[in-house]
C-alpha cells in the first residue's frame, strides 16, 4: 500500500472512530436528561413540569416527552 493510501487509509478510520464516539457520547447525555427530568417531574407539583420545561429549558415539552 502505497504512503498516500494508507494516510487517507488512517485519516478515514480515525474520522470514523470519532463519530461511534461521538454518537456513544450523545446517547449517554440523552439517556442522562432523561433521568433528570424524570427527577424533575416528581419534585415539581401537578401540571408544573411543561410550564417549568417551556420556561427553563431551550426544548419544547414535546422535545423533553421524546
Amino acid at each position: 500500500m502505497s504512503d498516500i493510501l494508507k494516510v487517507v487509509t488512517n485519516k478515514i478510520i480515525e474520522l470514523h472512530q470519532g463519530i461511534i464516539e461521538d454518537l456513544k457520547r450523545t446517547v449517554q447525555d440523552a439517556i442522562e436528561i432523561g433521568e433528570l427530568l424524570t427527577k424533575q417531574k416528581a419534585i415539581l407539583q401537578h401540571g408544573e413540569f411543561l410550564p417549568w420545561i417551556e420556561k427553563e429549558l431551550p426544548f419544547s415539552g414535546r422535545t423533553a416527552r421524546n
